[in-house]
């Protein structure tokens, strides 16, 4: 259980990187995962959201990020797969929302940020 939350956490972190510039978020990082992420990752990360039953891929367990990694959580790679820098071709087409335009969005940058 306390490893899983550690996952979330670094996830939850990651999110709140890129929601994050210069000055104090009025959010958090579990409050934009669940808004953005939880519908498919699920609320704990486990694949399990509402949506994941209606996509054509299957949603992996978040939980054993850094356990897939070699024991290091793979914070590069997620903040890439968040943002869109990191196409994942085997799952066909793009079906995770490129949430980095939209944190940029939120701070206030206008779209050509």
């Amino acid at each position: 259980m306390a490893r899983m939350g550690a996952v979330i956490a670094g996830i939850c972190s990651l999110v709140g990187v890129f929601a994050c510039q210069t000055t104090a978020p009025n959010y958090l990082g579990d409050h934009l995962y669940v808004a953005n992420c939880s519908s498919c990752h699920g609320i704990f990360g486990e694949g399990d959201g509402p949506v994941s039953a209606v996509l054509n891929i299957s949603m992996r367990d978040l939980r054993y990020l850094a356990a897939r990694n070699s024991g290091a959580f793979p914070r590069e790679l997620i903040a890439k797969i968040i943002d869109g820098r990191e196409l994942r071709v085997a799952h066909g087409q793009r079906e995770m929302p490129v949430w980095g335009e939209e944190f940029l969005l939120m701070e206030g940058f206008d779209a050509a940020a």
